[in-house]
């Protein structure tokens, strides 16, 4: 919540009876993820909402500018459970921002690539998330 923010339930994204907020963060970490990189590529944030199919943990649907993120990443998240999903999210608006076509068509090792590149991404940069994430959660600072 931004200071001077008048909207108390915003950190529970508005539905403070589907989300907890043990900590300050919740499914505002997946927003928080996807605005983060969002601002990497440049791009405006995409739209999300959670489930996936069974053994993935993200989708994206270029054309529609949109994310699927599996569940687990719903409620209260650790520090290494944020990093999944900053590689997630890096992971899936790369096939976003390759588009629809190329998306398709990348083949095995494009796409391990891309995982690759996503899972390095979020090693070097998890530190600076978690501070973009207190910087613009929490009102005391």
């Amino acid at each position: 919540m931004a200071a001077g923010d008048t909207n108390s339930y915003r950190y529970v994204l508005n539905n403070p009876l589907r989300y907890a907020d043990a900590y300050g963060f919740t499914a505002q970490d997946v927003q928080d993820a996807i605005n983060y990189i969002a601002e990497y590529y440049g791009m405006k944030a995409a739209s999300y909402n959670f489930g996936t199919p069974p053994g993935s943990t993200g989708m994206a649907i270029p054309f529609a500018n949109h994310i699927m993120v599996s569940s687990k990443y719903e409620g209260t998240l650790t520090d290494a459970q944020k990093q999944n999903l900053l590689m997630t999210v890096r992971h899936e608006y790369q096939h976003i921002f390759d588009g629809t076509l190329k998306t398709i068509l990348n083949s095995h090792e494009e796409h391990d690539q891309i995982t690759t590149d996503s899972f390095n991404y979020s090693l070097r940069n998890i530190n600076a998330f978690l501070d973009y994430q207190r910087k613009t959660s929490c009102p005391s600072n």
